[in-house]
């Protein structure tokens, strides 16, 4: 299991949230869980820039991590996945990671997380125009 000195209460767990049923968004998703394993901490308001479009058919190219849609805040933090008899030792934090495009990447890392989610939108629609 990766270390990283912000994950003070648990390991993030990569949640991803799309209207779609297209396979690459996960994989996408995977593939920066693992090629950012221990170096961005993945916290509430982080932008992640994929570099390129994510998937062809939209124009998304970068993710945000924010509370996960389907789960209540008491489901997705602190849970304790390790083997009995070692509980305590491997916590996960479920955050969730949405789709953006560049100018709503922009617009968060200048106005933060906040302020990009009052903005309306629905943010698991992969195909909407951007909401600022």
């Amino acid at each position: 299991m990766a270390e990283h000195p912000d994950w003070q209460s648990g390991s993030p767990e990569p949640c991803l949230s799309v209207n779609s049923v297209g396979p690459v968004w996960a994989h996408a998703m995977g593939f920066l869980a693992e090629q950012l394993r221990g170096t961005c901490p993945f916290s509430y308001g982080s932008t992640i820039d994929f570099g390129e479009r994510i998937v062809p058919e939209s124009e998304m190219t970068a993710f945000c991590v924010f509370a996960p849609m389907v789960l209540g805040t008491e489901d997705c933090l602190g849970i304790d996945v390790g083997v009995p008899g070692h509980e305590a030792h491997d916590v996960i934090n479920i955050q969730g990671m949405y789709p953006i495009h560049e100018v709503e990447q922009e617009f968060i890392d200048e106005h933060g997380i906040e302020a990009f989610w009052r903005s309306g939108g629905n943010p698991t629609d992969v195909l909407r125009r951007p909401a600022v």
